[in-house]
């Protein structure tokens, strides 16, 4: 086997061709070829090659490289140039020196190319610490700041700045906010949350239009934008527009879904429930409160919660009792089919109601106890958050049925029945009083008029009108037929 060489053969031909038709060569591929001419893909093409030249490049020495280091020194570093070509000729005579004396040929070139990589790790970092340190630069060419016009900084005072615009918001609601850019990003963009802001997107003050059932951030308007970040920076009370309140909830979701801020975002929802009568908005916020309870089983927290705003259901399901305004709004579920007098005696419906109810349970209110809940039917529950519902995954809450107990259905149901008896019976009392009054009203006679003068009882006026009327139809008879009058 023939030994290689540890310097390499220098070939003007060679050179030649890489500078003039390699170049252009390369050139046209680098264009056309996909990938040509970047690092690694000579590996991928032949590894056998590139291997062979990687360690052909790091175990040889190239002769003509003091030559090269020279063309392309410059004046500033031609000193330091000079002085590395003379270190190489230093290097190429300590390697001829070792070779004549028949030293091992395989340590020499370990030694040799050690040092050699020392040194040029050594000249590198001295080259970049005296051009950091000295630059020499034109003074011509420094431009004359003095002469140019200066811009007054922008101050931003609030927490947030979107679309140049400075927002105060609210410290209590920041933390509970999703940002896709800027120093408070915390969700990357391709999530799809509907609530994220962008701070690039822009803002404008004016009036803006009623939102969208489904709103996301990125579909508003900037005077919309511009409306929900002001509102933001309150207490959240007065909400200009329900979708506002939508995309906050979009946001108390998601954070009720991974187990984070439970009580902060618990205490936001009641108090938009609170202003806001909804019955979309109720079912929703229903659900984040389900998931609370149900899932997380933070029942501790049931104290921030008022449960006449939330679903029927939920109220069964946390309260123990239902008041007057509950069970009659419950007479469609347990099939009340005899609704008459809830439609036209309201008032009167709920107060027999309720004195049923004090006679039974001493108070205004009906008091249960579910039997098993484990063993209710489940119905499911959606988040408002459609970015939640993508996938087969979807986040539903499956809550126990309440009124699939059939003992719970049938004492409302009984409860209904009695105040509907009572009411019945009532109002029969009432006509049977009425109606006696209206036949002794009719047997009560009119006093008679008596003479003064005679004493005996005068004639009423229709008795008077009567008898004339009769007097004049017999005098017109007894005319006709030619008959003296008596």
């Amino acid at each position: 086997m023939r030994r290689r060489s540890v310097f390499r053969k220098p070939s003007l031909k060679a050179s030649f061709k890489a500078r003039t038709t390699g170049r252009a060569k390369r050139a046209v591929k680098r264009a056309i070829i996909p990938g040509y001419g970047k690092k690694g893909t000579g590996f991928i093409k032949n590894p056998k090659r590139s291997m062979y030249n990687a360690v052909y490049h790091r175990t040889s020495i190239d002769t003509l490289k003091p030559i090269k280091n020279k063309k392309r020194t410059t004046q500033g570093q031609g000193s330091q140039q000079s002085s590395s070509s003379c270190l190489w000729w230093i290097f190429w005579i300590v390697i001829l020196i070792l070779c004549l004396a028949n030293i091992h040929i395989t340590l020499g070139i370990l030694l040799v190319c050690g040092v050699v990589w020392l040194l040029v790790k050594l000249f590198k970092k001295h080259d970049k610490i005296t051009s950091s340190n000295t630059v020499n630069v034109d003074q011509n060419d420094v431009p004359n700041t003095s002469k140019l016009p200066t811009a007054k900084p922008v101050v931003h005072e609030g927490n947030l700045v979107a679309g140049n615009k400075s927002y105060n918001i609210n410290p209590k609601i920041l933390p509970l906010l999703y940002f896709t850019d800027g120093r408070l990003k915390n969700i990357d963009s391709e999530v799809g949350e509907p609530s994220a802001i962008s701070i690039n997107f822009p803002v404008a003050e004016g009036q803006f239009q009623k939102l969208n059932y489904y709103p996301s951030y990125s579909e508003l308007t900037p005077e919309q934008r511009d409306g929900f970040l002001s509102w933001l920076s309150t207490d959240l009370s007065n909400i200009p527009d329900i979708g506002f309140a939508f995309l906050l909830l979009y946001c108390l979701e998601r954070h009720i879904l991974h187990d984070e801020y439970l009580e902060e975002s618990l205490k936001i929802i009641s108090k938009l429930q609170n202003q806001i009568n909804n019955g979309s908005f109720d079912y929703y916020s229903s659900t984040s409160i389900g998931y609370i309870f149900f899932i997380h089983k933070r029942l501790d927290l049931l104290k921030y919660v008022d449960l006449n705003k939330c679903d029927i259901k939920l109220q069964i399901l946390l309260s123990h009792r239902l008041s007057a305004d509950q069970l009659i709004s419950l007479a469609t579920e347990v099939d009340f089919r005899n609704r008459y007098y809830i439609k036209e005696y309201p008032e009167l419906f709920k107060k027999a109601l309720i004195e049923s109810l004090k006679r039974e349970f001493g108070s205004e209110y009906f008091e249960y106890e579910l039997s098993n809940i484990q063993k209710l039917k489940k119905e499911p529950y959606m988040f408002s958050n459609y970015s939640l519902r993508k996938g087969n995954n979807r986040p539903d809450l499956l809550m126990p049925d309440p009124l699939s107990d059939r003992k719970l259905c049938h004492d409302i149901y009984a409860e209904l029945q009695k105040a509907h008896d009572q009411v019945k019976g009532f109002l029969e009392i009432k006509r049977a009083v009425e109606s006696k009054k209206d036949k002794s009203k009719k047997k009560i006679a009119k006093p008679k008029r008596i003479n003064s003068k005679t004493g005996y009882p005068m004639s009423t006026d229709k008795q008077i009108k009567n008898a004339t009327e009769q007097l004049k139809l017999t005098r017109k008879f007894l005319k006709n037929n030619q008959i003296s009058s008596y």
